[in-house]
């Protein structure tokens, strides 16, 4: 679901050894999350100081 943590997101993609993960809400799907989304979004936020 998008309220789902990123630190279990990258445990769930390494739990289930894949790229990438759908995004869904109530059984609705609403797009796909990578391993590269969430490593470029602590990337960014590392750099901003956030």
């Amino acid at each position: 679901s998008p309220d789902t943590e990123l630190f279990a997101v990258l445990e769930l993609l390494s739990a289930e050894g894949v790229a990438q993960l759908p995004v869904l809400e109530s059984g609705e799907f609403l797009g796909m999350i990578s391993r590269e989304n969430v490593l470029a979004f602590v990337k960014v936020r590392g750099e901003l100081g956030i």
